[in-house]
């Protein structure tokens, strides 16, 4: 981290009025707390945070998004593509109200949600009574039927 006097004062007492404290501070690796103490030092009237135009709008085609998003590209993918991060894109995808897909790959194994639906051979009773047998387990709705 650099030390207070080796900040270039002149630099930053240009740059307050247009950047924030933050991204001054980022620019010579320290935190905004120095630079706020060369500002006060130097009699700066400090700008309240949210006057700086901290978040920009970046025009991007949004319904081109979707679009590539439903054919199967990632969210990293049209990032990368259009020269922004995964968070913008996911962003701009749910302002849309597109359904996100997982992350990481689908399912492994295949699932048959309707196994025990009906229970009619052994090996059905058998993992039903294994897994109900493993601790609390409410079952609405059940019958046997032999």
């Amino acid at each position: 981290m650099p030390l207070l006097k080796n900040l270039p004062i002149a630099d930053i007492l240009a740059r307050y009025p247009g950047e924030s404290a933050s991204a001054i501070g980022r620019s010579y690796g320290c935190s905004k707390r120095p630079i706020l103490r060369i500002l006060k030092e130097h009699e700066v009237q400090l700008v309240p945070p949210q006057d700086h135009a901290r978040r920009r709008t970046i025009p991007l085609p949004d319904v081109e998004i979707a679009d590539r998003y439903q054919k199967g590209e990632t969210i990293s993918q049209l990032a990368v593509s259009f020269d922004v991060s995964d968070a913008v894109i996911k962003k701009r995808l749910q302002q849309q109200s597109e359904k996100l897909r997982r992350r990481g790959p689908g399912r492994t194994y295949t699932l048959n949600e309707e196994f025990f639906d009906v229970i009619e051979t052994e090996d059905q009773a058998f993992y039903w009574l294994t897994l109900a047998s493993a601790g609390p387990v409410q079952v609405i709705g059940f019958a046997v039927r032999t």
